[in-house]
């Protein structure tokens, strides 16, 4: 029972209801903070006793009810007391029958507002419509307009505060004519009107969410933007006014696309947050809030540093309310959903199992029926059908499949959310199926779910092409588990209707074209095959955008390896050896190129147009900046996007970081035949491109030469390189038998020239995998049979293209500035501080000097960072005797090291060494491509090519210190004829030839020390 306050003094020393009133309202400060209920209950206990010293026509009475009601509410909603509850409804009740007071209108008002807190706990039907009758009785009795529209509004507030709690429409759609009236009734220079514009936006918000109606969301975010621009800079509640419009502008993004929305949206939460203090009540809200915005924004872009940033805010959320509290429910999800996006990224497992802990702890907090609830279920699905692909854990596939049907069922069919449930589910089972935890039925269930979700989204909606491309996908696998004719065709059909709406996003279209690609080759239908890996390779430059920072660039394509391969065996499948080609080319090296096929176009455009050039030039240097935040990213690469369609418009710059057209990419007639060797999964074939226009490009098949062929030698010989010469020489002579051999056959390259003939020279560009394996050197050693070092001098390109700009770089380069030519730039590090002396780099560093008269020597502390990268610029020729380190997880780092720092791609990327000839890197794997990005050719070999330099000599794998020594003397001597001569770096290739065919004879029965060094180049 609540307690009475004793008023049973005399009357002539009794306390007024305003002091009892004034008494209580520390008691309600107090629980504010400390959510104390013996503060609210003895608040309770004082206004009770105010309102009943309070006369019926006192003025003060109606603001001590509203006092009262509220107290008694918020008891009941924290403690469940039903007393509460009941004394509130009952003194509501009773205050709407007086006669003489002078607001009746709160009254009733004060009975509607505790209804609808008894419908939010109980759904008595019975108990909305009293509610909804009893609000309208509120309007109609006040006193005037203003009176009006300040009750609708109130309200209309709690209406939807009512549908946020239950989800029920009816409450949603009430709120909406409240609201609707309190606008009507304010003046547009009313101060109240940009919060009631605001209040109505996010109704309509609301009503869009739960609908998905668009004119709901147009309406909504044409009401939030009027209040935020009418609101006063000064206004206590600008920041609600301001994320009210940056929610709108958040879902429009959704739907329609536009990234200036997207943008808005996070530079308005960046301004709420900015403006609160860390101990301000609203700061977890604000977090948040703009975690959410960068969280849309990492699903678009992929920016991982937007989904580092959006986990950190997300955490202030969670970490700064109160436990148990139903607020936290919906930012733990959030919070859980980002962990487990970063753990599929390739985050630790620790981000999936926080994922399900935060969601098994969400869930609990929500009562049977919240109307997030179904959400949670469904996330929670999604999270336990990664730990159970991660670990095979069976009792985590059986909680996903049983949370996945809960939310299902719990989810209303005309719910946005429904098909998103549904194939959800469908997923689960799937899994369940490819697992061999289900049966063929599973996957019956699962293409039926994944009909009804698509069915189920409007034409244009933003995730309909994943729902088409998931359900394309299970169809194919139907038909290769049973073979079924019609769910074969449907699925290609499915695929492509997934793959061709422009506004779908562009990694779901490219992975559906890709699919669709491979269903048609699979069916034997190679002209549909290639439509679909030529949309699939058009969408690669938008998925790893130069909006990106170069690690997320990185990864994406990673992850896409492959898609080159085999988009060119497609087109050789039809008969079209040229596209395919094309295609290869268009598909690697995408950040090699950028930067080897823009340095020319840049020195025209420059003389053309120095303005564009400018503009282009900072918008590409401040996206290199790794500073810069996701938001400014996304700006500058829209801007950059702009910028280069400008240029393009300009005569004779149509084609302006266009991928290269077939007769861009042939060489020279003076230059040796460019050999791509291309492993697909189906079909391996080395392509080999002559000089002349009208050459046919040559198709040499190799059956032998296999994916898994390639991956096993691959590793067997990186592992046993130094352990194992038998290892090394077995997978040199497959190299020979499967691939080398073969082409040099077809060519017609059959013997070792005449001791005074020209050796015929070939360029290899090996594709995937296979790049990490040493062409050059393929052969049977051991018993002296056929060789390539003993027919053909060899070179590497990473890709066609950057052979190309770099033939047509090197023939236009200028002469060199007076007293350069010749100069070199020797760096030697025999003694390296945290690492091995290399005892033979200072003896190999003074014989290079030596041949070369006007060479700069640093060694040891001389070779700082700072003084090396000034120094390459000053110097036609540069030689590193180093320490070299590969760093696996992200090839930009990977780097040479000097005395006080490191030397990386990442430092190389925008460095111009134009007039560079010749770069020798004498230190370990400085051209070996990583495993992870087999496509892109990211190391050192390939960046010192890109800033500039003609001719670059890497090694394929670690080199031992003697054996490099004997290389670089070796193959100056052969260069300035034992220093008598200039340096000839024409001649590079064939020096190191030389010096590879006499390491050979010096050590014959240890290829992994004679192999490494590979040169790239003109």
């Amino acid at each position: 029972m609540l307690p009475l306050i004793d008023t049973s003094a005399d009357p002539g020393q009794q306390e007024s209801s305003v002091t009892w009133s004034g008494m209580a309202q520390p008691y309600l400060d107090r629980y504010g903070s400390t959510r104390d209920p013996a503060d609210l209950r003895t608040a309770v206990q004082l206004l009770s006793a105010a309102l009943d010293g309070a006369p019926e026509e006192s003025p003060e009475r109606p603001l001590i009810l509203l006092q009262f009601t509220e107290a008694l509410l918020s008891l009941y909603e924290d403690t469940g007391d039903e007393e509460a509850l009941t004394v509130c409804l009952d003194t509501a009740r009773a205050e709407t029958r007086l006669n003489r007071t002078v607001n009746g209108s709160m009254a009733w008002t004060a009975l509607s507002v505790a209804l609808l807190v008894r419908f939010g706990r109980k759904r008595d039907p019975e108990g909305f419509e009293e509610a909804v009758r009893a609000a309208w009785r509120a309007v109609e009795a006040a006193s005037d307009g203003a009176g009006r529209a300040h009750t609708s509004g109130g309200l209309g507030n709690a209406l939807y505060g009512t549908f946020s709690r239950t989800g029920d429409e009816r409450a949603l759609s009430e709120a909406l004519s409240f609201l609707r009236e309190a606008l009507m009734q304010t003046p547009p220079g009313a101060p109240e009107h940009p919060a009631r514009l605001h209040a109505l936006g996010q109704a309509l918000l609301g009503w869009h969410n739960r609908t998905g109606d668009p004119a709901a969301l147009a309406e909504a975010v044409r009401a939030a933007g009027e209040a935020a621009t009418l609101i006063p800079g000064d206004h206590a509640h600008r920041g609600d006014v301001l994320a009210g419009l940056a929610a709108a502008l958040q879902e429009r993004f959704r739907h329609a696309g536009d990234q200036e929305d997207l943008l808005e949206a996070v530079r308005l939460r960046r301004s709420i947050l900015a403006g609160l203090p860390s101990t301000d009540p609203r700061h977890p809200a604000a977090a948040a809030h703009i975690s959410t915005a960068l969280w849309l924004l990492h699903q678009h872009t992929g920016d991982s540093a937007a989904l580092t940033e959006a986990i950190a805010y997300a955490r202030t959320a969670v970490e700064s309310m109160p436990e148990n509290h139903q607020v936290q429910a919906g930012w733990m999800s959030n919070l859980a959903a980002m962990l487990r996006a970063r753990f599929l990224n390739g985050g630790a497992r620790e981000d999936l199992d926080q994922a399900v802990r935060l969601l098994r702890a969400a869930i609990s907090l929500l009562e049977p029926g919240h109307p997030e609830r179904a959400a949670q279920l469904s996330n929670l699905a999604n999270a336990l059908r990664s730990r159970h692909e991660l670990t095979s854990d069976p009792s985590a596939l059986a909680e996903a499949v049983e949370a996945a049907h809960t939310a299902v069922e719990a989810t209303p069919g005309d719910h946005p959310a429904w098909p998103a449930r549904l194939g959800n589910l469908g997923a689960i089972l799937r899994t369940r199926f490819e697992r061999g935890a289900g049966a063929l039925d599973d996957l019956d269930k699962t293409i039926g779910l994944l009909r009804m979700a698509v069915a189920a989204l409007p034409h244009k909606h933003p995730g309909r092409a994943a729902q088409l491309a998931n359900l394309g996908n299970a169809l194919r696998l139907r038909h290769d588990h049973a073979p079924d004719s019609q769910a074969a065709v449907e699925g290609r059909m499915t695929l492509w209707a997934a793959a061709e709406p422009p506004d779908a996003p562009p990694l779901i279209r490219m992975r559906a074209a890709w699919a669709y690609a491979d269903a048609a080759r699979r069916d034997g239908d190679f002209v549909e095959a290639i439509k679909g890996f030529e949309l699939a390779v058009e969408l690669l430059p938008r998925i790893a955008p130069p909006s990106l920072s170069r690690d997320d660039r990185e990864h994406r394509l990673g992850r896409l390896a492959g898609l080159g391969s085999e988009a060119a065996a497609a087109a050789l499948d039809a008969g079209r050896p040229g596209l395919g080609l094309e295609l290869l080319e268009q598909a690697r090296g995408i950040l090699l190129g950028e930067v080897l096929t823009a340095r020319g176009e840049l020195e025209k455009l420059a003389e053309r147009e120095p303005t564009l050039h400018a503009e282009f030039q900072r918008l590409r240097d401040a996206l290199s900046a790794p500073e810069a935040d996701a938001d400014t990213r996304l700006s500058d690469g829209m801007r950059l996007e702009e910028t280069i369609a400008r240029i393009r418009a300009l005569p004779g710059f149509s084609r302006f970081l266009l991928p290269p057209t077939l007769d861009d990419l042939r060489p020279d007639p003076d230059d040796g035949p460019v050999i791509v060797v291309n492993v697909a999964g189906h079909r391996s074939d080395a392509l080999v491109l002559g000089a002349e226009p009208g050459d046919t490009l040559h198709v040499i098949p190799l059956p032998s030469l296999t994916p898994d062929g390639v991956a096993t030698h691959v590793n067997n010989f990186h592992r046993e390189v130094w352990s194992s010469q038998s290892q090394v020489a077995q997978t040199l002579a497959w190299l020979w038998d499967t691939a080398v051999g073969p082409v040099l056959e077809n060519l017609g390259v059959t013997a070792t020239p005449a001791n005074d003939g020209p050796w015929p020279r070939v360029w290899w560009c090996p594709v995937g995998l296979l790049a990490r394996l040493p062409l050059h050197a393929a052969g049977h050693h051991q018993d002296g049979g056929d060789s390539a070092l003993d027919r053909v001098v060899s070179s590497y390109t990473p890709t066609v293209q950057a052979l190309a700009a770099s033939r047509r770089r090197a023939r236009r380069e200028l002469p060199h500035p007076a007293g350069r030519y010749g100069r070199a730039l020797v760096v030697a590090m025999p003694n390296t501080p945290g690492a091995p002396p290399l005892p033979y780099a200072h003896q190999e560093a003074e014989a290079v000097a030596q041949m070369m008269p006007q060479a700069t020597l640093l060694a040891d502390g001389e070779a700082s960072r700072a003084t090396v990268l000034s120094e390459l610029g000053q110097h036609s020729i540069a030689h590193f005797a180093c320490h070299g380190v590969t760093d696996w997880q992200d090839p930009s780092e990977n780097r040479l090291v000097l005395a006080d720092g490191d030397l990386s791609v990442r430092d190389l990327l925008h460095h111009r060494l134009d007039g560079m000839r010749l770069v020798m890197l004498s230190a370990c794997s400085s051209g070996e491509a990583s495993e992870g990005l087999p496509d892109e050719a990211v190391h050192l070999a390939s960046s010192f090519l890109a800033a500039g330099a003609a001719h670059v000599v890497g090694t394929l794998w670690a080199v031992e210190d003697q054996v490099a020594a004997r290389t670089a003397t070796t193959l100056y001597t052969h260069l300035t004829a034992a220093g008598t001569l200039p340096p000839r770096t024409g001649l590079t290739a064939i020096a190191l030839h030389v010096a590879t065919r006499r390491l050979r004879e010096q050590y014959p029965g240890r290829p992994g020390l004679w192999a490494p060094f590979m040169h790239i180049g003109v």
